[in-house]
């Protein structure tokens, strides 16, 4: 049996050892398993190791409640055991079942007593008071924690904590204590957090006051709470003392002095300073054992408390308590380190920088934001950045840092409860200098004088230091008004006070200084140097004074020296002692490298001065240390922008370098600082001219030139060089003008100005101004020869005289002086002697002034080239022809001396070329030229002409080709491909007419005009206006040739101005006598033939039959001249003579013209014996001549006339003859002609019946200007609305030339057609709407048609009169604008005037009527009355119809209507009763002035208008009667009769119905008797006409859909109808034409359309919102009520 139960035990024992295995390797479940079966063993319910084991392995699982069961039955099993009570223990803590901690910890304890288990009972004791902690049972806590004090044995670790613990459980006293005041006051404030919250969830700062209001308390409390308070501090002085790195009862024990310093605060004295002691004592006590950066704060603010300097020294910090600095460089030199990031550690270290100035401002700025980022309540922080803002000149800046300054200090006094009163001051004194510093002196003498005043009441030596400052603030701004008297006797007050206060020595002593008492001031200052020796400014200031002195002795100047090096020594920053110092090395001492020293070190601390910089400059300059002195000018302007003197510096040694491109932005630096510095902008002016910035050159040399003091002649030079280069001659020869006043004797100018005035000549002589060019050039000729006498040694003066002589000869023109060359031949040969006299002599002077410039350089080639031209130039004036082609000429010799010296100029062997005789010569020449520069357009255009001379033409045009693709704007290569052209036939003429012309234009020479006259004669281009100018020209340069006189006689013959003709003829002559020149082209008979034929067509027929007897004595009369003499005959009235003429004319004249020479005997046979004989001549001529086109239209013109019904039968025999040519519109034309006058008695038949012709002519040749034009005028001569068929029947693709000239041109017809339209007003849709059904006329296009045929024919006054109309009716439908209204002023200027009335004519009354009557109207417009009735007089004074002066009167009558002249209206009114008009618009304006003035005669407006439009004949009779229904209707509305104006239009409306404004006006009308009458059948009317204007309209009218829309909206209030009327209108304006109410009823529109659909979005008053369609109508209207009333209600 024995053996039986020892197997299972040994077995249990197995398994329990197992277990244990298990259990250490963290096996639970094993474990538990294990247990399991070993308490399965038999006798293993009672094993208590196992039952433990198996409890500790759940507890370990998390499974309590099971863990709780195995223990509790190990207990049962053996209470006095521990494990089961331990493991218990551990398992209640762990599931926070405090009381049952307690239990299992009573039982523990009670064991351990019983075994005298010390180290398990002291354990299981503080265990004990945890867990009555934690059930909030703090009295058996405390019992607990005193028990265990009482067992000698315990730990130092638990004897702390037992303390700690008992701590704690006197807080929670203190705790519900305060609870209990705060019950018993007003809740205030948040109850104080709980002692788990002190210090841990806000480090920097402490939890409200743990202390109640003792007041509050009961007597037994407040005596319970102070004792608790007491064995509190008490409790936690022991811990700290014991265990000092316990934090958290080290903050509660400042806490507790805290608190006691600030109840002690309120008592002061004695207690508060030892509260405060105990604080500081505590405080760095706790920081040296561990870091708090909310001690630390502590620490730093009682550095800024108040009176805390003995106690500062009672903790043994004897240094610092002297002042506020030492005590917070002591604590940041003893704490920063160890908190290197609290903010105000890095304050401290600001403040500390901010001390020494050596360190610079920026790193002493991010050093302080850098700690107020961190701390925002550093004191010391705030401060010195207000202070470094000071300095800044930021005043807002230092107005924020001052604020959040106090702020800081609210927070320290609501928390700590300090004072710091002081640290207040000092932020009020820096707020105060902040103020100064920005002048407003009144603002800190306020904030001064209070911190006097709060500093004076504290008993602090910090606020002494305020306090002095404070005054010190006070004098400084005496100083800064001036005050000096006042300031002095502050100064002196100060002084009084403390005899020492060094500052206030030196600033008394430097006014005594200012007020010229230096003895004064040098012993006041010498005083405060010893007060206070390491002060740089007391010794800068004693040696400026010194300085001064020194002026009188010389001694006095070495000791400002000695003065200026301490300053210097003292402050190594002090530029200006450097200044001082160099001047006295430069000056005095005449140490030169001394003075440079002390000036660099001078501008290395001070860029920006100028003085001490010049002075470097100057003497580095003298040295020649160039490359150092632009080495210090570069480092200067790097230092500080503002060192102009640098930027000058440096400017100019790079323009003297030629460095252009960095002397411009140098020289750009500089000129700010120096602006009125004229040598800058010159040096600027040049570096931009050297760069080819031309442009900015002349705008810099100009500001130079305008800055006052002293003559300017560079910068005008370099100007007027500048203009010559870019070609501005005028403008060029203004600056030399002006330089040559301040230097009359510079060189450069004069030859400027020579060289202007050539280049002037030049381009006048290129536009034809042939007299100015020579003026120009003879002016210049003066002054280079003037130049010449004073620098006779300068070639190229001579040169440039050489030119202007050759140019002269080459401009100087011919001039014509008056008829009596006409007459008198000799005359005319003495003028043209003398004027090639005149060129003959500047040519021999050009020879001699190139020989004396090739005298002084025979080096220059181009000399020999220019003797050798002038030579060539002699021999031609002379007319020297060379007999000998092999010889060499002189000027063929100077040319190959120039070819010696260059071989390789191109234009030297042009040159030779030109000048050479010989082809072969000239050809190798052009050749070479051609080797050197195979682009040489010159060159190529010259071999072009040999070639063309030698009759080789495709050589000849590839050469011009050539020139002319390297050089399209060369002329000769133009001139010679015209001749080439010419060549080749008339299938090219036009071509070679183009060419030359073209030639012409590029260089206006003789030998060019007379080409271009020639071919022009050959194409029948004599009448343009180019041909006449260039054959002008020709002769004022070649009046010895007669060709030019024959060509220009030719050219004024085609454009009927005969007498010009007659006298160019007549000098031909004269040429032709005195000059020869006869040729194979031109005879003296052709010129007399010429001439015969122009006195005949100028009306002199004697003169010309004495001619042509002449001719016919020589045998020269031919065919053509017998026509001519016929003609004459007739003219003086030998009819058969004539005839006889004629007749022989037919015999002998040639097939070619004979049908010219019959055609002329039908004109003489009709105007001698009528048009029968002609008609039975006609008939009997041979049929083949009608072929002839002339003839075929003088033979038609006479069958029209026909008037025994010949005609028709002689159209149709002959009708293929007249018809199939090129003149058949003409024929058409005379057509519609004879039908026009075969209608004499129906003037209208007959103006019908031409319009049909025209309009079948039209047909046939749609591309007729002939018949276009006269249909065109036809239409317009037609009363009605045709002026827009006219326009149709325009060409568009005008073509104007001086061939269609009159008022059967197109744009004479376009401008006619554009002022004959009713409607022509209504054309620019941005100013008003279209009425008009058909397309007007552009009215813009016919201006610019206008102005180009006005520019081509100056002197034609048709179109002159319509330019003026024109531009007339554009200003009126603009309403006048003042720019139209001045370019009418100008167009009818008094020169044009004058001349246009003093011609005279048959239109002229007419036009002068119509264009004073515009300009009356244009001053009426523009508000000059008397202007517009002095021009209205003068068309009633003009011989015009009755009809025509109504509209003068009338005019009359609207300028007195003006000027408010009643009676002068109401005569002018009479008059224009009177004399009536059969024009319409007459009467209605006549009607709108009678009812706006109540104008009413005898004879009644409105019943002369109906007698009058009862005769018409037409349908148009309606259309007026209603406009004169309106006019009434409009007096009523004026007079506000609207009732009688709604009849009127009723009327008006029944007469016109179709005419759409009538029944906009009319609906008006009724809208405004709804509103006045609030009828609504008015509204009825109004919806009635509104919807009628609506549909007749051609375009919508503005308006009526916007009116129709209210209307509906008053009848029936349908929302559908008004919205889509409202649609309609926005529509029917243009975008920038919308008005203010349909601008606002869209704003009612979007406020009814919220809430609408997506796709309903795109409607227009969806585009914006409601309030933004109310502030556009707004903008357009500001004065209308009811938008402001709208905007005020979308507001709210």
């Amino acid at each position: 049996m024995m053996s039986g139960e020892a197997e299972p035990k040994k077995k249990s024992s197995s398994s329990l050892k197992a277990a244990f295995e298990a259990l250490s390797k963290g096996n639970y479940e094993e474990t538990v398993r294990l247990c399991k079966q070993a308490i399965k063993q038999p006798g293993g319910q009672n094993n208590y190791e196992a039952l433990v084991l198996l409890g500790k392995a759940l507890f370990c699982g998390n499974q309590y409640d099971h863990a709780q069961t195995a223990y509790r039955r190990a207990v049962d099993l053996n209470p006095s055991a521990l494990r089961a009570w331990q493991g218990l223990s551990e398992l209640y803590e762990a599931s926070e079942k405090f009381d049952k901690v307690v239990e299992a910890c009573e039982s523990i304890i009670e064991i351990a007593k019983a075994t005298d288990d010390k180290p398990r009972l002291t354990d299981y004791l503080c265990r004990l008071a945890r867990a009555h902690v934690k059930s909030l049972d703090y009295e058996k806590a405390s019992q607990t924690w005193n028990v265990l004090l009482g067992i000698p044995s315990i730990s130092e670790t638990q004897r702390v904590e037992a303390l700690c613990g008992v701590a704690d459980v006197q807080v929670v006293k203190l705790i519900n204590l305060r609870e209990q005041a705060d019950r018993n006051c007003l809740p205030q404030q948040d109850p104080a957090c709980s002692l788990g919250e002190i210090d841990i969830k806000r480090p920097a700062t402490f939890p409200a006051s743990i202390g109640p209001a003792v007041s509050t308390l009961p007597v037994d409390d407040t005596k319970m709470f102070q004792d608790t308070v007491n064995s509190l501090e008490a409790l936690l002085r022991e811990i700290v003392h014991i265990s000092p790195q316990t934090h958290r009862y080290q903050d509660l024990l400042l806490k507790l002095l805290l608190d006691r310093m600030q109840e002690a605060h309120l008592l002061g004295g004695e207690m508060y300073k030892k509260a405060q002691l105990q604080v500081l004592h505590h405080s760095v006590a706790m920081l040296s054992f561990y870091c708090s950066d909310a001690v630390l704060e502590i620490a730093f603010t009682m550095c800024e408390e108040d009176c805390v300097d003995q106690i500062f020294g009672a903790i043994g910090m004897e240094r610092s308590r002297n002042s506020r600095q030492e005590r917070l460089l002591w604590l940041g030199k003893r704490f920063a380190h160890s908190y290197p990031h609290h903010g105000g550690s890095l304050a401290v270290i600001a403040y500390a920088l901010h001390c020494r100035p050596i360190f610079s401002l920026q790193r002493t700025k991010f050093c302080c934001e850098r700690a107020l980022k961190m701390d925002l309540t550093s004191i010391t922080g705030w401060q010195v950045l207000a202070e470094l803002r000071v300095s800044e000149k930021s005043l807002s800046s230092v107005q924020l840092c001052v604020t959040r300054g106090q702020e800081a200090i609210c927070h320290f006094r609501n928390a700590y409860g300090f004072s710091l009163k002081v640290a207040e001051l000092r932020l009020q004194l820096v707020l105060a200098n902040a103020h100064l510093a920005s002048e407003s002196h009144d603002e800190s003498a306020k904030i001064f004088s209070n911190i006097a005043e709060s500093a004076g009441k504290l008993e602090d030596a910090e606020a002494a230091r305020v306090k002095f400052a404070a005054v010190e603030g006070l004098i400084k701004i005496c100083l800064a008004k001036e005050l000096f008297e006042e300031a002095e006797c502050k100064l002196e007050e100060l002084l009084a006070l403390d005899a020492n206060n060094h500052w206030a020595l030196a600033e008394l002593g430097w006014l005594v200084f200012q007020r010229g008492n230096i003895d004064n001031a040098c012993t006041l200052l010498v005083e405060a140097v010893h007060g206070q020796p390491d002060i740089a400014s007391y010794h800068y200031r004693l040696g400026l004074i010194y300085w001064k002195a020194g002026d009188i002795v010389q001694s006095h100047k070495e000791k400002a020296v000695e003065q200026f090096i301490l300053t210097v020594k003292l402050d190594p920053s002090n530029g200006d002692a450097y200044h001082f110092l160099g001047n006295y090395y430069n000056l005095s001492a005449r140490d030169k490298q001394r003075a440079a020293k002390c000036y660099q070190k001078c501008v290395t601390l001070n860029p920006e001065d100028s003085e001490a910089g010049e002075s470097l400059c100057d003497i580095l300059d003298s040295g020649g240390q160039e490359t150092l002195e632009a080495v210090i000018c570069h480092d200067a302007s790097q230092k500080s922008r503002r060192a102009f003197w640098a930027w000058r510096r440096m400017g100019y040694i790079q323009v003297q370098q030629k460095k252009w491109s960095d002397a411009v932005g140098s020289l750009q630096y500089a000129i700010r600082g120096y602006p009125t510095c004229a040598d800058l902008w010159e040096a600027l002016g040049l570096s931009y001219q050297q760069l080819g910035m031309l442009t900015a050159a002349i705008k810099a040399y100009g500001r130079a030139i305008a800055i006052e003091g002293g003559p300017h002649v560079f910068p005008l030079i370099q100007s007027g060089n500048i203009f010559l280069l870019l070609g501005s001659y005028r403008k060029a020869i203004e600056q030399f003008q002006l330089g040559l006043e301040f230097a009359p004797q510079n060189l450069a100018a004069q030859y400027g100005l020579a060289s202007a005035m050539l280049g002037m000549s030049k381009e006048c002589r290129a536009l034809g101004a042939f007299g100015w060019a020579a003026n120009l050039t003879k002016e210049a000729s003066e002054i280079a020869f003037a130049s010449c006498l004073m620098f006779g040694n300068v070639a190229a003066v001579w040169k440039l005289l050489g030119d202007i002589q050759v140019d002269y000869v080459h401009c100087l023109p011919w001039e014509k002086e008056g008829e009596s060359f006409g007459n008198e031949s000799e005359a005319f040969s003495y003028s043209v002697c003398s004027w090639k006299q005149q060129r003959i002599s500047k040519a021999v002077n050009a020879k001699r002034a190139y020989q004396h410039a090739l005298h002084l350089s025979p080096w220059q080639a181009n000399l020999y080239k220019d003797i050798a031209i002038s030579i060539d130039l002699i021999n031609y004036l002379h007319g020297n022809e060379m007999s000998d082609e092999n010889s060499w000429c002189l000027a063929e010799v100077m040319a190959l001396g120039a070819l010696m010296l260059e071989s390789n100029n191109a234009e030297l062997w042009i040159n030779m070329g030109c000048l050479s005789k010989q082809k072969a010569i000239q050809q190798h020449a052009f050749i070479r030229a051609l080797q050197v520069n195979g682009f040489n357009a010159l060159a190529w255009a010259h071999l072009g002409k040999l070639y063309l001379r030698e009759c080789q033409r495709d050589l000849a045009r590839q050469a011009f080709d050539h020139a002319r693709s390297a050089d399209p704007l060369l002329a000769i290569s133009w001139a010679g491909m015209s001749v080439h052209d010419h060549c080749e036939g008339s299938k090219v003429l036009l071509e070679a007419f183009a060419s030359c012309l073209y030639a012409v234009q590029l260089l206006p020479v003789a030998e060019f005009q007379l080409g271009l006259g020639k071919l022009a004669a050959s194409t029948g281009q004599l009448q343009s206006s180019k041909v006449l100018a260039a054959l002008e020209q020709a002769v004022q340069h070649s009046p010895q040739c007669p060709e030019s006189h024959n060509l220009s006689g030719l050219v004024w013959e085609s454009r009927r101005y005969f007498l010009h003709a007659i006298l160019s003829y007549k000098r031909a002559r004269y040429a032709m006598q005195h000059f020869g020149g006869q040729s194979k082209s031109l005879s003296y008979h052709d010129v007399s033939l010429n001439l015969a034929r122009a006195l005949c067509q100028a009306g002199k027929a004697k003169d010309a039959v004495n001619e042509c007897e002449n001719l016919e004595k020589a045998g020269m009369l031919g065919s053509e001249g017998l026509q001519m003499y016929a003609a004459a005959l007739w003219q003086i009235g030998k009819d058969d003579l004539s005839l006889e003429m004629v007749n022989k004319a037919v015999t002998i004249s040639k097939e070619n013209i004979k049908a010219s020479t019959i055609g002329l005997v039908c004109k003489l046979v009709y105007q001698i014996s009528g048009q029968v004989s002609a008609m039975t001549k006609l008939l009997k001529t041979p049929r083949d001549i009608l072929t002839d086109s002339n003839f075929s239209l003088t033979a038609f013109a006479i069958a029209i006339l026909d008037c025994n019904g010949r005609f028709p039968m002689f159209l149709s025999e002959n009708f293929n003859l007249f018809f199939l040519h090129e003149r058949s519109p003409k024929l058409y034309s005379l057509l519609a002609a004879g039908k026009q006058l075969s209608e004499s008695a129906n003037i209208r038949s007959g103006v019908q019946n031409a319009e049909l012709v025209l309009r079948k002519a039209l047909h046939m040749h749609p591309q007729s200007t002939l018949i276009r034009n006269q249909l065109g005028f036809h239409l317009l001569s037609m009363r009605g609305k045709s002026s827009h068929i006219a326009v149709r029947c325009s060409c568009r693709d005008l073509d104007i030339s001086p061939s269609v000239q009159g008022s059967t041109s197109t744009p004479a017809m376009l401008g006619a057609a554009a002022i004959s339209c009713s409607n022509c007003g209504t054309r620019n849709f941005r100013i008003t709407f279209s009425t008009c059904t058909n397309e007007g006329v552009d009215g813009v296009n016919v201006i610019l048609q206008l102005q180009r045929w006005f520019h081509l024919e100056p002197w034609n006054d048709t179109a002159w009169y319509l330019l003026i109309l024109n531009i007339f009716q554009k200003a009126r439908e603009e309403k006048y604008p003042n720019h139209l209204c001045r370019v009418i002023k100008q167009l009818v200027s008094s020169v044009r005037w004058n001349l246009f009335f003093n011609k005279g004519g048959d239109n002229c009354p007419y036009k002068g009527f119509q264009l004073l009557l515009c300009i009356s109207e244009i001053y009426l417009q523009s508000g000059d009355y008397s202007g517009s009735l002095k021009h209205a007089i003068s068309a009633s004074q003009l011989h015009v119809s009755d009809g025509m002066l109504f509209f003068a009167h009338l005019q009359l009558a609207r300028c007195y209507a003006s000027q408010q002249d009643l009676t002068s209206l109401h005569n002018e009114y009479k008059k224009c009763l009177q004399l009536r008009t059969d024009c319409e618009i007459g009467w209605i304006t006549l009607g709108l002035l009678e009812a706006r003035y109540f104008l009413q005669g005898q004879n009644n407006t409105a019943a002369i208008n109906h007698e009058l439009f009862l005769n018409k004949r037409d349908n148009a009779q309606n259309s007026w009667m209603a406009l004169l229904e309106v006019v009434r209707g409009q007096g009523f509305i004026w007079h506000e009769d609207f009732q009688s104006a709604e009849e009127a239009l009723v009327q008006a409306c029944s007469m016109w119905p179709e005419e759409g404004c009538l029944h906009l006006i009319h609906g008006a009308i009724c809208m405004e008797l709804a509103r006045q009458s609030s009828r609504s059948e008015f509204l009825y009317m109004a919806k009635r006409s509104l919807l009628k204007a609506q549909d007749i309209g051609h375009s919508a009218l503005p308006m009526v859909s916007l009116l129709l829309a209210q209307a509906e909206a008053s009848i029936d209030r349908k929302k559908a109808k008004w919205e889509r009327n409202l649609r309609l209108e926005w529509s029917a304006w243009p975008a920038d034409m919308k008005p203010a109410e349909l601008l606002f009823q869209m704003h009612l529109l979007a406020v009814q359309s919220r809430g609408m659909s997506e796709r309903e979005n795109d409607r227009p008053e969806c585009s914006k919102s409601s309030r933004s369609w109310l502030l556009l109508a707004l903008h357009l209207n500001p004065s209308c009520s009811r938008y402001w009333e709208a905007l005020k209600q979308v507001l709210k």
